[in-house]
């Protein structure tokens, strides 16, 4: 773990805008629950019966990606030895 200092852009809420050290951009940090509804929600368009084939894939593929960082979060966690506040969607 490497503790840096960053600058927060806006005040606390399910997401926040932070500037990194070294970053030319700001990034955005969801809480874990908020990302965890997101995955939910792509994996229930998925499933719905839709004709495009497209938007399956595409929401698919949102669910995969969003479902892979949180994979990623939880694993931190579990090293730390810290619970997550979510369950899985």
């Amino acid at each position: 773990m490497t503790k840096v200092e960053v600058e927060m852009l806006t005040g606390q809420h399910n997401y926040a805008v932070l500037q990194l050290p070294e970053r030319s951009f700001p990034g955005i940090v969801f809480s874990a629950g908020s990302l965890s509804v997101f995955v939910g929600d792509a994996r229930e368009l998925a499933a719905a019966a839709h004709p495009d084939p497209e938007i399956h894939d595409l929401a698919q593929y949102m669910a995969d990606e969003f479902g892979g960082i949180l994979d990623d979060y939880a694993g931190v966690l579990a090293a730390c030895g810290i619970r997550p506040s979510y369950g899985r969607p």
